[in-house]
């Protein structure tokens, strides 16, 4: 991403024209070019330096003459490496009418966005979840599913961010952009945008936003497929929200999904792995007058409710008759 440094200098002693200024210590930073844009460079908007980006470091030329005890400020843009970084020693010297020597620049060693010592120069982490995992809580057919997400995000999500979960497909439920969902402290918002198609909900980072490397739980129902499915491939991605707008993206990844049975189906409590009940085989017991029947049902005692036990007992009497004839 686009990021933008500032640079603050106060010298002891004056800096005529043409003297040059050179910042070493920046050689992971990507530029366009061999020079970079000043912004914000001397007084009421007066050009201070002319500029070379080479090798790392930025040499400055002075344009009009820097007064000594003056603090002068002004920023460039660089792009990011893509991939981490620690931010290394930044050195800072002079020559020309007057030799300063070269010495370590100052930094802030502050966080910035949940990353340690993120607002110091060129210091980059790779955006990531590091838990993304998924589960439901029934694979019966048709059946109303509450599907849990589990985040943590190795960056702070501000409020504005967007956590985007898509390949939920196979589901009933049709489009909504207020689908009612619940998050751990409201971070992602009450409701979020699904699109039946495509499997896709999309939730806005609410209020205070999340902090790095904090447990977020999200919780949304979707009605189950009438037929029998297996789990889809699910995935999950973010944009990372800003004052300036997006300042950076989490790329899509593979959601974990538990691999355990529920109601003993295997793999039952992967998200949206649908199963449609049925009764197993019938069985002749050796005599002319007894039928032994061996029933399997796809779910426990626990959710054998009244409404089954009537389905049962009526497909029971249905091959009672069946068999009688």
């Amino acid at each position: 991403m686009t990021n933008t440094i500032t640079v603050t200098l106060v010298s002891g002693i004056q800096l005529a024209v043409n003297d040059v200024v050179t910042i070493s210590g920046l050689s992971s930073a990507v530029t366009a070019g061999n020079t970079v844009s000043l912004v914000d460079a001397g007084d009421e908007g007066e050009t201070k330096f002319s500029n070379a980006f080479v090798a790392g470091s930025l040499r400055l030329t002075v344009l009009s003459k820097l007064v000594a005890g003056t603090q002068y400020t002004f920023k460039f843009d660089v792009t990011n490496p893509s991939d981490a970084n620690t931010a290394g020693p930044v050195s800072i010297a002079a020559s020309g009418s007057a030799t300063i020597t070269s010495t370590a620049m100052s930094k802030p060693g502050t966080a910035l966005f949940g990353v340690t010592n993120g607002a110091d120069p060129l210091m980059v982490v790779f955006p990531s979840f590091s838990i993304k995992s998924i589960e439901q809580s029934t694979p019966v057919s048709s059946a109303i599913n509450k599907l849990t997400v589990t985040l943590t995000v190795n960056y702070d999500l501000k409020s504005g961010s967007t956590v985007t979960i898509l390949g939920l497909t196979g589901s009933q439920t049709a489009d909504n952009t207020a689908l009612a969902v619940t998050s751990t402290n409201h971070f992602l918002g009450t409701h979020g945008a699904w699109t039946k198609a495509t499997g896709k909900l999309v939730l806005t980072v609410a209020g205070t936003g999340t902090v790095a490397g904090s447990f977020c739980e999200v919780t949304f129902a979707l009605q189950n497929t009438a037929g029998e499915q297996a789990s889809p491939t699910v995935h999950v991605a973010a944009n990372i929200h800003g004052s300036t707008g997006t300042i950076g993206v989490i790329a899509s990844g593979t959601m974990t999904k538990p691999g355990t049975s529920l109601f003993g189906l295997k793999n039952g409590a992967d998200p949206l792995r649908v199963l449609v009940p049925f009764l197993g085989a019938v069985v002749p017991y050796n005599s002319t007058s007894i039928v032994t029947m061996v029933v399997q049902m796809s779910y426990n005692l626990a959710a054998f409710d009244k409404a089954k036990q009537v389905s049962v007992t009526l497909a029971c009497f249905h091959m009672y008759l069946y068999t009688s004839n």
